[in-house]
């Protein structure tokens, strides 16, 4: 099986669909979607965390399954955000907030290289780059 960075688990993880939150007291139960899109599986919490599954990667490893992920995720936070989404959201406050100069960047005092805001020399000048 191949191994996924952290970014392809996440991006994973976000898209398990849930669905029928059912709350028993202390338990919650979720409908997760396999990614067959058929099958589904019931996702158990306990006090907001993830208990149990009946998915094969659960019921024969015990360990703990990207719908227990999803579901404790969406039971703490709402609906998770697709990191892949969030890094263009990132990108893009980026460049607004250059364009507005809420972020200016500078110019280094000695030489013609861009510096970070607040900052007066840029790491070659300052001697902080990497050799």
């Amino acid at each position: 099986m191949k191994e996924l960075t952290s970014t392809q688990r996440a991006d994973e993880i976000a898209s398990i669909q849930l669905s029928n939150r059912q709350s028993h007291g202390e338990y919650v139960t979720y409908t997760a979607l396999s990614s067959d899109g058929v099958t589904t599986y019931t996702v158990t919490l306990h006090n907001g965390k993830a208990t149990g599954c009946e998915c094969p990667h659960h019921v024969y490893r015990a360990a703990k399954c990207k719908h227990m992920q999803a579901a404790a995720f969406e039971e703490a936070w709402g609906a998770p955000v697709v990191l892949g989404e969030m890094i263009e959201d990132l990108e893009q406050h980026v460049v607004d907030s250059i364009e507005s100069g809420e972020m200016a960047i500078g110019t280094c005092a000695t030489c013609p290289n861009s510096v970070k805001p607040g900052f007066v020399f840029c790491p070659w000048c300052s001697g902080s780059a990497a050799a």
